[in-house]
């Protein structure tokens, strides 16, 4: 099995991006997975950073997050490690400024 991936339902991108209070949802289409955050620099080298772990999964699932701070969160499968790879960026809230002053 290969060409595994992370894709946003929008673009067809590995990367989505965000603002921040928004929430990102997986969903399973086959196979089993995971959505874990961290990184992998190679097969068995993955380090989750504990910000969310769906754990393992089976077909047909879901698994959301809500991203409350800003920032860049790569994420992967456990299942398929450097062959699933992702990231989450999500932008600030925006500032709202009074101009009635």
């Amino acid at each position: 099995m290969s060409n595994f991936a992370f894709t946003d339902a929008v673009s067809n991108n590995s990367t989505t991006v965000i603002n921040a209070g928004d929430t990102v949802q997986w969903t399973w289409s086959s196979g089993t997975h995971s959505t874990t955050s961290g990184t992998c620099s190679g097969p068995g080298t993955c380090t989750p950073s504990g910000t969310w772990d769906s754990t393992i999964l089976g077909t047909p699932n879901t698994f959301s997050f809500t991203f409350d701070n800003a920032g860049s969160f790569p994420y992967y499968c456990r299942v398929h490690t450097t062959g699933m790879l992702g990231n989450v960026t999500v932008n600030p809230f925006p500032v709202v400024t009074n101009t009635n002053d």
